[in-house]
C-alpha cells in the first residue's frame, strides 16, 4: 500500500511540473534567443515545474530500491503520460480525440498488465 501511495505522489508531481512548464511556456513568443532564455529564467511557473521535477526524484528512487526496474519505469512513464493527459485535458482545455482516447485506454491496460506481474525488486 506504501509503494501505490508512493507511486501515485511521484506521477502527480511529474504530471503537474509538465503542465507547469506548459503554461510558462505559453508565455514565449518568437524564436529562441537570449532573451526566451531570460524570461524563463524569471518565470514562475518553469521553476514550479522545475521544482516538482526535482521534488519527484526521491520518491522515483524510492520506488526503484522496491520493484525491478524492468516494471518500476514503464509503469511510471506510462502513469505520467496518462496522468498528464487527463490534467490537460481537463484544466488546459486540450482536445482528447477517439483515437487518443482509445490510445490512453491501450495505455492504462498495459500498466494494469505490468503492475499485476508484482515486480518486487
Amino acid at each position: 500500500m506504501q509503494l501505490i501511495l508512493v507511486f501515485a505522489i511521484a506521477v502527480a508531481m511529474n504530471a503537474v511540473a509538465t503542465i507547469l512548464l506548459k503554461i510558462g511556456s505559453a508565455k514565449f513568443a518568437g524564436d529562441f534567443s537570449l532573451q526566451i532564455i531570460v524570461d524563463i529564467l524569471k518565470n514562475y511557473h518553469i521553476w514550479g515545474g522545475i521544482l516538482l521535477y526535482v521534488a519527484s526524484f526521491p520518491p522515483y528512487v524510492y520506488i526503484f530500491s522496491k520493484m525491478n526496474v524492468s516494471i518500476a519505469y514503464p509503469i511510471f512513464t506510462s502513469l505520467s503520460f496518462a496522468t498528464t493527459i487527463i490534467i490537460a485535458a481537463l484544466f488546459l482545455k486540450e482536445s482528447l480525440t477517439i483515437p487518443q482516447f482509445f490510445g490512453l485506454i491501450l495505455v492504462i491496460g498495459g500498466i494494469v498488465l505490468l503492475a499485476t506481474n508484482g515486480g518486487q525488486a
